[in-house]
Formats: structure tokens, sequence, C-alpha cells
């Protein structure tokens, strides 16, 4: 069938500028197609897996590069780790940190070397602390910061309100007098008297031998008196010296010998004023002893008992080679050594390691003894010696066993 042909007129025909903004809108349409059906921005292969640049590793649903990310270090389950004030870094797959501007690494801390106490200027410097205050670091310097009622003296943080040596303020020491010990109350200095002192006004004093204060404060004694015991007596004669309210000659007391509290050590007696061995001691190298009784020094000087006993009446109680083993007399320094024996210890002498045998009420070694070689009595001819047990000829080397 043939239709009529019609005529378009100009109002129907498109215009120039309409074919344009078609052809616009078609190339946007096509390309969008293009790109979702493949090219070269596609992340994922003909099967659908993600795929990485070369110098990437898909982690998950994300793609890094193992070699500097902190998150994925070497790996996809490692990730880095860093100390306070610093930050993690990734250098070639390995974890390590960085500190922060202004830290200093020092033995795996980040830390300020300006504020740090404990690294004050540099690395393991640290700064000293107080009883009573804290270290601190300023520009890396150190710094005691006291704590709170204690104030900053030199080096040391200290009370002014107790402290006898900064009473009131730095170095502000209080002074005391002879037999008190200096103290600060309040802020204000005191003392206190030592043992049985008695305080006097400004002086401690013994009012047991002090002739101004003769059982009491001021309670003087008459010229011609002295002090003894808190009483005033008549006073010592012209050969003798008031030692602490005694009267005393110190050309012959032992206590006060030359002097008021100079004693004589033991063994000595004061003779002239001087220390001398009494009678029955002997100078040993500037010590008193008896020769008679004495275990470093028995019947002379040099002669020092040791492990042989006690000294008595001047001799050790046994000879040189053997050992004192107090009720069981001597025992052989060599082949024997003191032991106990049964519930009431009684001590003996018994054959030791060396020796473990006995023959004739002798310790020897079956092993080794000329004498008695394998068993008592067993003597080895003069060419021969005893090799375990056994006598053998001279030329022979005793095995070891």
């Amino acid at each position: 069938m043939r239709f009529p042909s019609q005529q378009l007129t100009a109002s129907a025909r498109p215009s120039r500028t309409g074919l344009l903004v078609l052809l616009a809108a078609l190339t946007l349409l096509f390309g969008s197609l293009a790109i979702g059906c493949g090219g070269d921005e596609d992340p994922e292969d003909n099967d659908g897996a993600q795929q990485c640049d070369g110098d990437e590793e898909l982690c998950g649903e994300q793609c890094v590069d193992t070699d500097s990310d902190p998150n994925f270090c070497g790996g996809c389950d490692i990730q880095c780790d860093a100390p306070i004030n610093a930050s993690a870094i990734c250098d070639s797959g390995e974890c390590d940190y960085e500190c922060d501007d202004g830290y200093t690494d020092c033995d795996g801390e980040c830390v300020d070397l300006d504020s740090d106490p404990d690294h004050c200027d540099e690395c393991q410097q640290s700064c000293p602390d107080s009883n009573f205050g804290a270290a601190g670091c300023d520009d890396g310097s150190c710094l005691l910061e006291c704590f709170d009622g204690y104030d900053l003296c030199g080096e040391e943080c200290v009370d002014f309100d107790s402290d006898p040596d900064h009473c009131d303020g730095c170095d502000q020491d209080c002074p005391a007098p002879d037999n008190a010990t200096a103290i600060c109350v309040d802020g204000d200095c005191d003392f206190s008297c030592q043992g049985d002192r008695t305080r006097c006004d400004d002086e401690c004093v013994d009012t047991n031998t002090d002739s101004d204060h003769c059982g009491g404060c001021g309670d003087d004694c008459a010229d011609g008196e002295l002090c003894s015991d808190g009483q005033c007596v008549p006073d010592c004669e012209d050969d003798e010296t008031d030692c602490d309210g005694s009267c005393v000659d110190t050309d012959s007391d032992d206590n006060h010998c030359g002097g008021c509290g100079d004693a004589c050590d033991d063994g000595e007696t004061c003779a002239g004023g001087n220390c001398v061995c009494a009678s029955g001691y002997t100078n040993c190298d500037g010590e008193c002893v008896d020769l008679s009784t004495d275990d470093d020094h028995c019947g002379n000087c040099d002669n020092a008992c040791g492990d042989r006993g006690p000294c008595e009446d001047g001799s050790c109680a046994c000879d040189d080679g053997t050992e004192y083993c107090s009720t069981a007399g001597c025992c052989d320094a060599e082949t024997e050594e003191c032991t106990t024996q049964g519930q009431t210890v009684i001590p003996v002498c018994e054959c030791n390691d060396n020796y473990p045998d006995t023959c004739n009420d002798e310790c020897v070694n079956l092993n080794s003894d000329d004498d008695n070689c394998g068993s008592c009595g067993n003597t080895c001819s003069p060419d021969q010696y005893c090799c375990n047990g056994s006598c053998i000829s001279d030329n022979n080397i005793c095995p070891i066993i």
C-alpha cells in the first residue's frame, strides 16, 4: 500500500542546534556503555577477581604496598606499633618508628630531653630525687620540685619550721651548748639536753657533779667543796684530781690513768700515770697477755695453738701434727678427723677418707701403704711399692682406677 507522501514543513524539520545536542547525548551514552563493558580502568579481570598493581598486594578488599604501609608491613596481618610520642613506619617490609618532632630516641623510648627527669639534656642522665621533693627537668637542666610545706635550699628540700640547719630560712643553723642537741620548733631555734643532763638556763649540766648546780640548777657549792652524787663535799687533796665528782690519783688509778676517763685495758695497771702490763702478764706486740692461758701466745709471744686446742699452763693441749678433739684427746692431723657419734654426741677421732682402713689402731690406706699393702702387715720389698692394694715393681706405673 502506498501512503501518500507528506512534505515536511519548515517548522517540522529539525534545526542544526537540535542535531548537535542529539549527537552529544548519543556520544555520552555509548561512551559510558563502553566503559561498563571493559577497558583500561576495569579493576577486575575477566573472572571478576580484583587485580592490584605489580608493587601492591591484595589485603582483604584493598590494594596495599606491604613494603611501606605500617598497617600491612611485610604481610596483610602485620601492623606496626610505636612507643608514645612516635609514629609507626614500614621500611622495606620491616616495622620501625620515628620519634615525633621535639623528641629523641633513648633505648626504645621517645623522650623530651628538655623536660624528662630520667633523660635530662641527654639519654640516661637522670635527675636526683630528695626525701621531700621530686626530681624535675627544665630546658635540659635538673631541678628539684619540693613537696608542700618544704622549701628548696641548695640541692635539698627542707622544712623551715623544724630543720635546725635551716631554721626559718636557708642556712640559718641553730646553735647548741655542750652536751645538747640543736632543735628548731616552729621556726625558732632551741636545744634539748642529752642523756641525763639537766637544762639550767642556756647550758646542760650534770647535777650530780657540777659544783655550780649540785643537786639542782643554781645550787652551787662553797669554796673548797666539790659536787659528788649531787652533794657538796670537801674538795680533793693536792695529789688528787676531781673526776666526775670522785677524787682520784691519776698516777695509779686504773680507770683514770694519767687523766680522767683514761682507763687501762685488761691485763694492764696504772703506774706513774701510764698503763703497763700487770704482774703475770707479758707485752706481746703492745698487748698484755697471760702466756699460761692465751691461745694465741701460749708459752711465748709467737706460739699460737690454732687447731692444737686450748693453752694450758703455757702449753697447747696437742702437739704439732695433731688436732684437738675435746674429750677424745688429739687426733692425727693427717690421717684422722674429729667427729661425733651416738645420741650424746661424744667426740671421737676417726679415720678420714684418705686413710679409711685400720691396722693396729692406726689409720692406713691398704691401697697405697707399703707396709700394709692389700692387708695389714703385708710389706712390699724395697724394690716395690703398693699400687691399688698390690706390690708392684718400681719400674711399673700404677694405673689409675
